[in-house]
């Protein structure tokens, strides 16, 4: 089977950080980014527990 072709045109890299979020939620964060046409999500927190996720 062919590995599928990923879109990188708008990459979006955030955290959970207020300095990113504020007093937003991150789903909702990124749920805006997405309908604003962002492909591909890449999600950075090297503080919180793996199982939070």
């Amino acid at each position: 089977m062919p590995q599928p072709t990923v879109d990188y045109s708008l990459y979006l890299v955030t955290d959970s950080t207020p300095a990113i979020l504020g007093d937003r939620d991150l789903a909702d964060v990124v749920a805006a980014a997405v309908r604003g046409g962002v492909t591909v999500v890449q999600y950075r927190d090297k503080t919180s527990d793996t199982g939070a996720l």
